[in-house]
């Protein structure tokens, strides 16, 4: 991606959490539905690169109700992403997957993009547990413990394909592309991305048990979307 303001992306986040290490695991989204599931994909928010500092308090009053995926009651968010020279957006983590309420630990999500590179900044608040499985490597099921995630397509579409990325609080991640053809997970394919050098996909965690929070600046790289000429998409 040489040129890419201008481009339009259907992006979500989580976050899971666990109060301690006997409690159930809780999930929190940036766009929520009924199902308590991470892949409805007609409920991942609007996202469009912008040129210049962004307004992320804007919703998408055309879109169309979704009931089916569990989201029809709220209207789908809408971020405009400024370069990262003029600063970033921010997509809020804080509303819980099932009941919609907005009671969850809040998570936020620092968006902005360069001229070749999608950057996001991943910041967890109130986190009492940072449980993990410390035997886990590189794609393995990370998302069974505490994880923060995004899941990022082009287009103005409901996705059908799109980038899965996970980050534990101890800097170990998962990354992979979704084949999702019914857009609710019912039939689903993942190809494995395992050659971050390549890519590359960069991440950096740290965490403060003090102030109860944890932070993970991500690279990703806009060549793993496949936008030739983002103008207008």
């Amino acid at each position: 991606v040489e040129k890419p303001e201008g481009t339009v992306w259907r992006m979500n986040f989580f976050r899971t959490y666990y109060a301690d290490e006997t409690s159930d695991q809780e999930y929190g989204a940036w766009n929520p539905n009924k199902l308590i599931s991470f892949h409805q994909t007609p409920c991942f928010g609007k996202v469009q690169f912008a040129g210049l500092a962004a307004d992320s308090s804007k919703t998408d009053d055309s879109a169309s109700v979704v009931g089916a995926h569990g989201c029809s009651a709220y209207i789908l968010p809408r971020l405009e992403v400024p370069h990262c020279d003029n600063g970033h957006a921010t997509a809020t983590i804080d509303k819980r997957l099932g009941t919609l309420e907005a009671d969850f630990p809040q998570a936020y999500v620092g968006l902005c993009y360069t001229d070749t590179t999608l950057e996001l900044t991943f910041e967890a608040q109130k986190e009492t547990s940072y449980l993990v499985n410390d035997t886990f490597v590189n794609n393995d099921p990370i998302w069974m413990k505490t994880v923060m995630e995004a899941f990022i397509a082009t287009g103005d579409h409901d996705p059908t394909e799109y980038l899965e990325f996970e980050v534990a609080p101890n800097n170990v991640i998962w990354t992979g592309m979704i084949h999702n053809p019914n857009k609710d997970f019912t039939s689903k394919a993942t190809a494995f991305i395992d050659d971050w050098e390549t890519y590359p996909i960069t991440s950096v965690t740290t965490k403060d048990v003090g102030s109860q929070t944890w932070k993970s600046l991500v690279s990703l790289p806009l060549t793993m979307f496949n936008v030739e000429k983002p103008e207008g998409t």
